[in-house]
């Protein structure tokens, strides 16, 4: 992925949420109730009397391959108080190149920006994630050409008298290139003079700049300048709950300030049915922008521990004085009033409309605030686009968090980036309210890579060795990384670290190598990486080949089959079909590039010891999904920050088991830690670099229990990979272990990055993997069998069985061994697993004894299987039956002939005398074990 800051799909107009619809440095203002002059563009200026057009932004050139123009762009906003109609109102973005007629616009209300740009609107909305409330107008006409290059240019918008109403002249330099933007602050708007008093853009700065998904940056259709307003809409209702509370059961009622200004609900009331008396809100104080806030029939404390929801979701009891204004199956209307008594919002329900207690619904945006009845109202599902998850105690819904932005808002998903942390109206509903973390390691952050490795490293997966100097990692780039290194489409990375300690492609994998599917076609977006017993597994966003349609999926390589720098999958998953709206193959570019950013797996032994529960509430058993991979794949869908749980099977077939929340409202990568029986799940710079740590709760599902920071020496940039060194590795002085980061944007040519973290404390009975060794017959399934000497009467196939516990073996299960004669003791394999634990496997001593022949010659010292006793030849023999005559001598258990006083040895050979093996060290006739030089001790 090449964006720096993810946008909701189209569907949701692009829009950030409502509580960063201001300027970031005013957040914590607004969050407190009031506006402060933090800087002159954060201030908020007297607003004019009447219309107002003004110039706000200009982006000299972008980065859109479009027909006709690159995605320039100049937004205009009605800084006024009333609305304007821009009929025979023109532009122009160079003096003398014609005018370009902005009647396409028509009227502008007041707070609202609007685009002319170089591009068409849907080439432009799919770059910036903008919806359709946002007005653009292609700035071609007529043949003329009035698009801005590189300077000198006075962008210029006329009225319909043609006076100037507006205009900003720059000089060649003053954008370092395509892509930028300038905005202006608050002293200089409307100035018609040069480029004083602006600024040019940043990721996340005062004016909420974000990147485009082709890395332009810039906040286009959206204007700290805009109208400033509170808007509380009823968002979500539950009919009852599942609580066993005194007073009621957990129904609940959610209220969410959609606009971009605080309310202070002192006199505002609420009722459930008209004629059921009101409540008064006065409890809830004031609302800030974005905020959501709930009345339910139980106690708050009783909501959120059946929530998990913190201490800073406000929540009203709806009993007051006795009065009853609680919810039923209906017909009921839930309504909201101001302190006027004017009704704000409601919702009118019939009975039916709920299928029974424990469920809810939300609204969608283009009924929010309908005061109508439930069309646009959506049932709850566990996962859904509202983030829906189930309560401790079976409800469905997602109570304290709306994920719709405000409804006359648009722009980029921006973030209190004044302090480096993340507004809580970021999060997914399972979060809500957790306190952001210092980073819990050193603060530090250095380049960790040998080369540059150009943009798109997307995924990271550390894989122990033996050793630390055998230790590598998997790296995955989604696209053509472009120079210096030119990997031409989305490839696979082995990374070896050199002396000093970066990291850079093994032998073999100087340029990757390069993804197909499993019919040898397409490019694969690949964006996350895992790997289990030998196999890698990437999960995909979207075929590049076709890369305006969603295909998220999860192939299987080899990396054994790779040939001439390209391998195709082994197998594949398409998620697609079950993850349904919202990724749907029909949807265009703003999903396509919104699919499967992360994946990690879980085996099986661990979920089972741990009491993983499915989302239907079922405790995990793997008998009922049949032949799998041993254990479950985590995909992390960048669009909503949620995680789906699978069990892939054979033939493409997949199960999903569980869905969940990262944390975020989207995700970059996963990584499965069993030293902390947790995911550590990476956010980019569109949640300032956190992280989360996801385990099992009590009821036996994932959920976010902390949120760590980036470490404050980390630049907030594109990083979409992560991993992290197991606890073996630890460093015993610094109690710390290494994790990394890949950075897609390849900023100041460096794609990864490292930091430190704590060593977790080691957790008691936990348990790594295990390998077991089984022998049959050859040839046949048939378990072979040892004769009382301890040996095999014909060739065995020793085979191998490696299963998972709280970790994942990193290496392949030996394949298994034919063994056709005596052979001594071996070593197969050394494996790991992500604890770091050596597996070192091991094949025990084998004597395979043939049966005797009467006809067969024999020399001195061949070995036979005789009645199930073992033999060993003296001497030279044919037709002599073993245990008749001096010509054989008995093989005890020890595996080794017995010593006799007629026997003649050789240095190295070896004898069972009185219960003991002896080794000849030197040619012996007669002499006995354990008296004189003749014989050494074994055992």
């Amino acid at each position: 992925m090449k964006s720096v800051m993810r946008r909701r799909r189209e569907g949701d107009g692009g829009r950030r949420p409502a509580a960063l619809a201001v300027s970031a440095l005013t957040v914590s203002a607004v969050v407190a109730g009031m506006w402060t002059a933090a800087a002159a563009h954060a201030a908020d200026p007297a607003t004019p009397a009447g219309p107002q057009i003004r110039i706000t932004e200009v982006a000299y050139g972008g980065k859109i391959a479009g027909a006709d123009g690159d995605g320039e762009y100049v937004e205009l906003t009605n800084v006024g108080d009333a609305p304007q109609d821009l009929t025979g109102w023109t532009y122009t973005g160079k003096t003398g190149a014609g005018t370009l007629p902005l009647d396409g616009f028509g009227t502008v209300a007041a707070g609202q920006s609007v685009i002319i740009t170089d591009v068409t609107p849907a080439e432009f909305r799919a770059d910036w994630g903008i919806g359709a409330g946002v007005k653009i107008v292609d700035d071609k006409a007529d043949g003329l050409s009035v698009t801005l290059d590189k300077g000198p240019d006075t962008p210029t918008v006329y009225d319909g008298t043609g006076a100037v109403v507006d205009s900003m002249s720059y000089q060649a330099g003053f954008f370092p290139g395509k892509g930028t933007s300038a905005w202006v602050d608050a002293a200089h708007l409307g100035a018609k003079a040069g480029t004083t008093g602006w600024t040019l853009s940043t990721a996340g700065d005062a004016e909420g700049s974000w990147a485009s998904a082709t890395g332009s940056i810039g906040s286009p259709g959206t204007s700290t300048f805009g109208t400033k307003s509170a808007q509380v809409r009823i968002t979500e209702v539950a009919y009852g709950g599942k609580i066993a509370a005194a007073d009621g059961d957990g129904e609940y009622i959610e209220l969410t300030n959609v606009g971009n200004a605080p309310q202070d609900f002192t006199g505002w009331t609420y009722t459930g049915k008209p004629g059921a008396g009101t409540l008064p809100l006065d409890g809830l104080g004031t609302v800030a922008a974005g905020e959501s806030v709930l009345i339910t029939d139980v106690t708050p404390a009783e909501l959120r521990a059946d929530w998990g929801l913190a201490d800073s979701v406000k929540i009203v009891d709806d009993k007051a004085d006795g009065l009853s204004v609680t919810l039923d199956k209906g017909p009921d209307t839930p309504t909201v009033y101001d302190g006027t008594g004017a009704v704000v919002d409601s919702v009118a329900y019939q009975a039916g409309f709920f299928p029974g207690k424990g469920s809810s619904a939300w609204v969608d945006e283009a009924h929010l605030g309908a005061k109508a009845d439930t069309t646009g109202w959506t049932l709850s599902a566990v996962g859904d686009a509202e983030g829906s998850r189930t309560s401790a105690t079976g409800s469905i819904g997602s109570p304290g968090t709306f994920t719709a932005a405000s409804a006359g808002e648009t722009g980029g998903n921006g973030g209190d980036t004044s302090t480096g942390t993340v507004s809580d109206t970021w999060r997914s509903p399972t979060s809500a309210g957790i306190t952001a973390q210092p980073w819990p390691g050193p603060q530090d952050v250095t380049n960790a890579d040998s080369m540059d490795f150009g943009q798109n490293m997307s995924g990271l997966f550390y894989v122990p060795g033996a050793t630390p100097s055998q230790d590598f990692m998997w790296g995955v780039e989604n696209g053509d990384s472009g120079a210096p290194l030119n990997t031409g489409q989305s490839s696979l990375f082995k990374l070896v670290r050199d002396a000093a300690g970066s990291w850079g492609p093994a032998a073999g994998w100087e340029h990757g190598i390069k993804l197909h599917y499993t019919d040898g076609t397409g490019q694969p977006d690949s964006e996350g990486v895992t790997a289990v017993g030998g196999k890698v597994f990437i999960s995909t966003e979207r075929d590049n080949t076709n890369s305006a349609v969603s295909r998220v999926s999860v192939l299987e390589f080899d990396p054994s089959t790779a040939a001439n720098g390209a391998m195709n999958a082994v197998a594949q998953w398409e998620l697609e079909p079950d993850l349904g709206p919202g990724t749907d193959a029909n949807l265009t570019s703003p999903d396509a590039n919104l699919g499967a950013e992360a994946v990690t797996f879980v085996p099986d032994a661990y979920l089972v010891a741990h009491g993983f529960r499915t989302d239907a509430g079922a405790l995990y058993d793997p008998a009922q999904y049949g032949e799998h991979q041993g254990g479950v794949f985590f995909a992390g869908l960048e669009k909503n920050g949620n995680l789906y749980g699978y069990v892939l099977s054979a033939g493409g077939a997949i199960t999903r088991v569980a869905t969940f929340s990262s944390g975020f409202n989207q995700i970059m990568d996963a990584s499965w830690d069993p030293s902390q029986d947790a995911m550590w799940l990476d956010c980019d710079n569109g949640c300032q670099g956190q992280t989360s740590i996801v385990r099992l709760n009590d009821a036996g599902h994932f959920q976010a229990v902390t949120i760590f920071d980036r470490p404050t020496g980390g630049a907030n940039i594109n990083n979409e990979g992560f991993a992290v060194q197991p606890p073996s590795e630890c460093d015993a002085a610094t109690h710390t272990r290494l994790v990394w980061w890949a950075d897609d944007g390849d900023d100041n040519g460096h794609a990864i990055r490292a930091a430190e973290a704590p060593c977790s404390t080691p957790i008691a009975g936990q348990v790594g993997a295990t390998v077991a060794l089984s022998f049959t017959d050859q040839g046949t399934s048939t378990p072979a069998t040892m004769n009382g000497s301890g040996a095999y009467t014909g060739p065995v196939t020793v085979s191998f069985t490696c299963t998972h516990g709280d970790a994942v073996l990193q290496q392949a299960c030996p394949a298994p061994i034919d063994v056709t004669t005596s052979q001594d003791a071996a070593t197969v394999a050394t494996l790991t697993d992500t604890l770091g634990n050596v597996y070192t496997v091991d094949v025990p001593a084998i004597a395979i004894d043939p049966l005797w022949g009467r006809t067969t010659a024999y020399a001195a010292g061949d070995r036979v299987n005789d009645l199930g006793v073992s033999w060993v030849a003296t001497h030279a023999v044919v037709g002599q039956e073993p245990g008749k005559g001096p010509f054989w001598t008995q093989v005890v258990g020890s595996g080794y002939a017995l010593w006799t006083t007629g026997g003649k040895y050789v240095t190295g050979d070896r004898v069972t005398y009185q219960g003991q093996v002896w080794e000849a060290s030197r040619a012996a006739n007669g002499q006995e074990p354990g008296k004189g030089k003749f014989w050494t001790l074994v055992s």
